[in-house]
């Protein structure tokens, strides 16, 4: 390196310059191996008769131009008459200018020249985009970090992106950079521009979101894209894009942007890692600053209220809700004091995070609210948690009073009406990643509003983006079993006539039955019947440990309540499942999650396992109803198990009912049967070539 210095000096330089003027050039320009920049060095002729200036500049700024300017600052800045210069472009990445100035006639050549303010100016007609940009990154991070990060992203970045973004925003964008290892992340900004405008930004490693997804998700957040810039480069051996959206919010936020902003990105990665749906609901995280669990929590409730029969829409629903933002604050506000493990009265700085909140939302001058009340209701929360129960529950209801119409106050005390009616939620709970969009209440059920009967003792309610469930018991205890619903609109009235059905069946065991259903919302689109048993059994899972979040374990004889569980009720410690439609072979699963928790029941929670008796192996339910088919038929003087006789079947014949029963009897032409997936046609069976085939099938692994 130093030799290479040396060889490439102007050799009038070499000869003329002092020895210490030549350790200065040589140690400077070493230094700039590490960091490319821009270094004067001046020398003035021993004899006073010139100066000369090696100016080095970063080579990918070196123009024609640079130079030209370069040489005028040189010129008026020394007083010179004549200007000599060199350019020296090799494969450096500096590009070397060689000055030699001579003084106007008369004029003098001083030795006190200010260098360091010479090589300033020159810096300044040299820097661009990037230097601004490295300058705010190290003023942030210190000079020797700020310039890594500098070099690591900057190089790359395209002229569109240089044009059309601030140093400071793009100092922003490279700290979020530098905070991204996988595609699988994102780093989000909402933000406005110098300029006053609104953006919303999305910087990933890999190829950028596609529109198709992106506008719904905004707009159920309640942004209204004008424009899209996209800026692709690479870095560090990967693709980086940046997706700057320009957009309008939709309605007036009554909160400062820095407040929501975290909550607004927080939402919108939710709903695309398929934590959250997007839905008119994502709108309250800017109208009401709620977060995207809170704004979970409202939605499982209307996805309950659905279930129940409602008369109302979801989207309805949303709208209803969205008018009245004040409302729906107290409603979550309600729900916190009701359930939360953490808060048994607020402190001072929870009573200000309350009117900070609600205040701006407050509908001042309404019917009976005054300009304190949110002030006066704060007040109210430093109190015992019954206490604030009680005050948030008359807030909600004076608030109502301001409802517009029939249809929107109905629609808030169903709401008000469920959260009262809720008895426990694990929506505080500690749980795995995997479950941590899995919201279940459990309901009193005299007390939900509009709940058609007959009305169960309890019911859980379970709600995620991947599953909606429900389980019913008529009394505290009270056996039967989960099915896998293909009822998205109403498996609850399944399950509710299921219910009855089973609580007569368990007369003569425990007084009262119970029954529950399970939805899967995201099946595997294609025919891949692996893939959707194992979603299946997916969805299986998160329904049994939301039901276990809410019930109590026996421990040594103690009742021991669940962990960060609020109850509103009694000790209940009675929870089993059993199979069903669909579920024939997850007794083990659901025995395995019980034992895994340390639920006292282990492997007697469900009936059915490996280490009970497997109710379609052994054609329990079959055997029962066969005997009721065999004295109908003796009513009719014909012998089922000796005589041939016609049978047209209507359900699933892969079932214990229908599988088993079909075949009890050697004797069975089954001519026809169908249920919602197959048609089976056989006008003249032979019945024991039909009876064998049937055996065959039944006997199939997941047979249909």
């Amino acid at each position: 390196g130093l030799r290479h210095i040396l060889e490439t000096l102007p050799r009038d330089e070499l000869f003329q310059a002092r020895e210490s003027e030549l350790v200065a050039v040589c140690s400077g320009v070493l230094e700039l191996a590490e960091r490319a920049r821009v270094r004067v060095f001046l020398r003035t002729d021993r004899y006073l008769r010139f100066y000369t200036c090696l100016i080095y500049v970063p080579r990918d700024r070196f123009s024609t131009e640079l130079r030209l300017r370069i040489e005028n600052l040189i010129r008026k800045k020394l007083g010179g008459e004549r200007l000599d210069s060199q350019v020296l472009l090799d494969e450096s990445p500096l590009a070397r200018l060689y000055l030699t100035v001579r003084p106007l006639s008369g004029g003098n050549v001083l030795d006190n020249i200010d260098a360091a303010e010479l090589e300033a100016r020159v810096t300044d007609l040299a820097r661009d985009w990037r230097d601004d940009l490295s300058e705010v990154l190290s003023t942030r991070h210190g000079e020797l970090d700020g310039l890594r990060l500098a070099n690591r992203f900057v190089r790359t970045m395209p002229n569109t992106y240089i044009e059309a973004v601030t140093p400071t925003i793009a100092a922003d964008d490279v700290e979020y950079l530098a905070k991204l290892h996988s595609p699988d992340e994102l780093a989000l900004q909402l933000f406005r521009a110098p300029n006053g405008s609104l953006h919303f930004k999305i910087i990933r490693l890999g190829e950028p979101v596609g529109l198709s997804d992106i506008l719904p998700m905004l707009e159920d957040l309640g942004l209204k894209v004008q424009a899209e810039r996209l800026y692709q480069f690479s870095a560090e051996r990967h693709n980086v894009t940046v997706q700057d959206f320009e957009v309008d919010i939709t309605e007036r936020v009554r909160f400062p942007l820095a407040e929501v902003a975290p909550r607004f990105t927080a939402a919108f990665e939710a709903v695309w890692r398929g934590e959250a749906e997007s839905d008119g609901f994502n709108q309250m995280v800017l109208a009401a600053q709620m977060d995207w669990r809170q704004v979970a929590m409202i939605r499982a409730y209307c996805k309950y209220l659905q279930q129940v029969g409602v008369p109302f829409s979801q989207a309805y629903m949303e709208a209803a809700l969205y008018r009245y933002p004040a409302i729906v604050g107290m409603l979550v506000e309600l729900f916190l004091a009701k359930f939360d493990p953490d808060r048994d009265a607020l402190d001072k700085s929870g009573c200000e995070r309350f009117i900070a909140q609600n205040a701006p939302l407050s509908p001042a001058g309404g019917p009976g609210i005054g300009p304190d009340f949110v002030v006066q209701l704060a007040a109210a929360l430093s109190k015992p948690r019954e206490q604030q129960v009680r005050a948030l529950t008359k807030a909600v209801r004076k608030l109502l009073d301001s409802a517009d119409s029939i249809d929107d106050d109905r629609i808030l005390r169903l709401f008000l009406g469920c959260i009262s009616a809720t008895l426990r939620t694990n929506y505080f709970c500690n749980r795995q990643a995997e479950q941590i969009d899995c919201i279940a209440f459990k309901f009193d059920s005299t007390k939900v509003p509009e709940l058609p009967k007959p009305q169960p003792f309890r019911e859980i309610f379970v709600y995620s983006p991947r599953v909606e469930g429900i389980h019913l018991r008529f009394g505290p205890v009270a056996r039967g079993g989960l099915r896998w619903s293909d009822r998205p609109e109403d498996f609850r009235t399944e399950v509710l006539g299921l219910a009855k059905a089973q609580m007569v069946k368990n007369t003569v065991i425990v007084p009262v039955g119970s029954k529950g259903g399970f939805y899967v919302k995201q099946p595997p689109q294609d025919d891949d019947r692996e893939a959707q048993i194992a979603e299946g059994i997916a969805c299986y899972r998160l329904f049994i440990h939301a039901l276990l979040d809410l019930t109590d374990n026996l421990v040594e004889g103690v009742v021991v309540p669940p962990s960060r569980v609020v109850r509103h009720d009694e000790d209940d410690t009675y929870l089993v499942v059993a199979a069903d439609k669909g579920t024939a072979s997850f007794s083990d699963i659901a025995n395995s999650i019980a034992t895994q928790r340390g639920y006292w029941l282990g492997d007697a929670f469900a009936s059915g396992g490996s280490h009970g008796y497997d109710h379609k192996v052994m054609a329990i339910t079959a055997k029962g109803a066969w005997e009721s088919v065999k004295r109908h038929f003796r009513t009719l003087n014909r012998d089922c198990q000796n005589e041939d006789f016609t049978v047209v079947g209507v359900g699933d014949l892969s079932g214990d009912v229908f599988g088993n029963g079909m075949l009890l009897s050697q004797h069975i032409r089954l001519v026809a049967a169908f249920d919602h997936r197959h048609f089976f046609l056989d006008p003249s069976p032979d019945t024991a070539i039909s009876w064998r085939e049937r055996k065959r099938m039944f006997q199939l692994p997941r047979s249909t």
